[in-house]
């Protein structure tokens, strides 16, 4: 371990695939104490094990990104990957640590659909007023557009 710094690891934070990590508004940055002043901004950082899409940003210390569609399979639990942190300073000394990124699952599915119906000709349709939809997870945290479409109807 150097003597003259020592790295705190991010608290430990969960997000939803799509869902925005905002880097020290969300604790997802890296703590350095310095016991010598004159060390500052002489170390060099090395992170593996980032989800895709999740980037750290050496000069700000902080993580961003937001982890892809993938990264959970569909319905599947939570994925937790630990990212482990190093700083490497001039003289070769380095310690790391390890942050806790846990990414859930952001599905969907429809669990009602609209009745069928019969409208005048001319009537305009709000035909997704009846849809219900839901996500797989704990929360309505589904982040991502919703595209939805429609076989069989007449043309215009």
């Amino acid at each position: 371990m150097p003597s003259h710094f020592s790295l705190v690891a991010p608290v430990a934070l969960t997000k939803f695939e799509d869902e925005p990590i905002y880097g020290a508004a969300d604790g997802a940055t890296l703590g350095v104490i310095y016991q010598d002043p004159n060390a500052e901004g002489q170390l060099t950082f090395t992170v593996s094990n980032l989800p895709q899409d999740i980037t750290f940003n050496s000069e700000t210390r902080e993580f961003t990104g937001a982890a892809v569609r993938t990264t959970v399979p569909r319905h599947g639990q939570p994925r937790t990957f630990d990212v482990v942190i190093t700083a490497t300073d001039a003289a070769g000394e380095s310690e790391s640590v390890t942050w806790s990124l846990t990414i859930q699952d952001n599905t969907f599915e429809i669990v009602s659909s609209p009745s069928d119906r019969t409208d005048a000709e001319g009537t305009r349709l709000d035909w997704f007023s009846g849809i219900h939809v839901e996500t797989t997870t704990t929360g309505p945290n589904f982040s991502g557009p919703l595209l939805f479409s429609a076989d069989g109807l007449p043309l215009t």
